[in-house]
C-alpha cells in the first residue's frame, strides 16, 4: 500500500545531462537540472526513468515507482524488489531530497506499508502523512508485490479514496479524511444544482421557432472548446 498525495502524475525522464518531465499524455512540461543518474551536465551517460507525482504546493515531485535506474531496467522487475531498489538508491542519493542549483525540484521517495488491518489503520489514523506543510493525501494505491509495472489500467494495482476504506475494507481513518468527502459532496451537489438552474434560465430564452416569421432569424452560436495539441510523445505511458 503506498499513501499518495495530491498532485499530478508524472515521468520522469533523465538522460543525456538532463531531466525531462512528461504528463501521462506524453506532453513535455519541464526540462531541467537534477541529482538523478544521467539527468545534470556532469552525468550525460546515464539513464533514469521514475514514476512521480509533481506536487504543486511545495515543487516537489514524490517518486512513486522506478522503470530504470542508471541505465538498469526495472519495470520487468515485481513490485517488491523496484520498491526495495528504489529506497536504497534514494537512500544512497540523499541530496536529491534538497533544492540546489544543480537541482532544481526535490524529490522525495514515498513510503509503502504492508497491507495488513493493523498497518492499514495506524497509517490512516495520522492526518499530514506529508508532513505539516506539504500536501494533503489524494488516495491509496495497492500493488500486487508480484507485478511487472504495466502502462495503463491493471487489476493488479487497485486504488481507493482515503473516505472509501472503513466500506471497503473495514479500516477505521481519521475524521478529517471523512470530514473532507463530504465537503467535496457538498461542492458536487451546489454545481450540479448550479448547471441544473442555468440550463433552465437558457431554455426560457430560446425563441419559440413556430413564432419567427420569414424577416426575423435568430443565430444560435455554438462554443467549441479549443485545446492546445503537443506534438511530443513518449514511448511508454503511465497510469
Amino acid at each position: 500500500m503506498v499513501p499518495c498525495p495530491v498532485g499530478r502524475r508524472t515521468l520522469i525522464v533523465a538522460t543525456a545531462g538532463k531531466t525531462r518531465a512528461y504528463s501521462k499524455s506524453g506532453y513535455q512540461m519541464a526540462v531541467f537540472q537534477s541529482l538523478l543518474p544521467g539527468g545534470n551536465h556532469n552525468d550525460c551517460r546515464g539513464c533514469t526513468i521514475l514514476d512521480c507525482i509533481w506536487s504543486f504546493k511545495n515543487h516537489t515531485y514524490y517518486v512513486l515507482d522506478v522503470l530504470a535506474w542508471n541505465n538498469q531496467q526495472l519495470n520487468d522487475c515485481e513490485t517488491e524488489f523496484r520498491f526495495y531498489w528504489l529506497k536504497s538508491k534514494m537512500e544512497e542519493t540523499s541530496c536529491l531530497s534538497n533544492h540546489a542549483s544543480d537541482n532544481a525540484y526535490p524529490f522525495m521517495s514515498l513510503e509503502y506499508y504492508k497491507s495488513d488491518t493493523l498497518t492499514m489503520m495506524n497509517v490512516m489514523s495520522v492526518e499530514s502523512l506529508f508532513g505539516c506543510d506539504g500536501p494533503k493525501l489524494d488516495g491509496l494505491l495497492f500493488y500486487h508485490s508480484q507485478a511487472h509495472y504495466i502502462p495503463g489500467v491493471t487489476p493488479l494495482v487497485g486504488w481507493l479514496k482515503p473516505h472509501m476504506m472503513p466500506a471497503t475494507l473495514g479500516v477505521s481513518v481519521a475524521p478529517l479524511y471523512l470530514q473532507e468527502d463530504m465537503e467535496i459532496s457538498k461542492r458536487r451537489k451546489c454545481r450540479k444544482s448550479g448547471k441544473h438552474h442555468t440550463e433552465s434560465q437558457t431554455e426560457s430564452r430560446l425563441p419559440d421557432a413556430h413564432s419567427c416569421t420569414e424577416m426575423e432569424t435568430t443565430d444560435l452560436h455554438s462554443v467549441k472548446e479549443q485545446g492546445v495539441e503537443d506534438e511530443i510523445h513518449i514511448t511508454r505511458d503511465i497510469s
